[in-house]
């Protein structure tokens, strides 16, 4: 069908296929959208960081591309979203859940009303701060916890081989007078 066709050209295994195409091309790098684990087609909101979006393929599949563009002298760069998670990602669904979590404070969350551009009720009515979407709550970077947790879900990428990250910008809670 002409679905499989296109899902084919777009996933892993579809651009280790290509790879003589991307050499034609003088390719040397190729830069990837998020491509972890998502609830949207853009994928910019991360539900879990040492996952990959099933319409893509498998984690074999993700590895077995590597290899080959590396075979082939071609480098990868991934898109990793550091600002935010996923409204879905388990960190945020735990911290609107229990105020004890240690997860509370890897976002912006606040008990009272907050009417300022960004910030976003939950259905419990909590607030929290969401600054491109509802459903990408921002992460608290003034948490160390958040730092040492991104940092390993981005060295899981690492050592997994990528050649680098493109990280998105992280907001600055200052600005929030957090």
């Amino acid at each position: 069908a002409a679905s499989d066709v296109y899902k084919r050209q777009g996933d892993f295994r579809g651009v280790a296929e290509k790879v003589d195409y991307l050499k034609s091309l003088n390719v040397g790098t190729v830069w990837l959208m998020p491509i972890m684990e998502s609830t949207t087609y853009h994928g910019y909101d991360v539900v879990d960081y040492q996952s990959v979006n099933p319409d893509y393929g498998t984690m074999e599949d993700f590895e077995y591309m590597l290899g080959v563009l590396h075979d082939n002298g071609i480098r990868v760069i991934l898109d990793f979203v550091a600002n935010h998670t996923s409204s879905s990602n388990a960190w945020f669904k735990e911290a609107l859940a229990d105020k004890d979590s240690k997860y509370r404070d890897y976002y912006f969350i606040s008990e009272e009303e907050k009417t300022e551009d960004g910030w976003r009720k939950a259905e419990n009515g909590l607030y929290y701060y969401g600054l491109y979407d509802s459903i990408m709550p921002d992460l608290n970077y003034a948490n160390k916890n958040v730092w040492e947790d991104m940092k390993a879900n981005a060295g899981f990428w690492l050592d997994k081989g990528v050649d680098g990250l493109s990280l998105i910008h992280i907001s600055e809670p200052t600005r929030l007078g957090m």
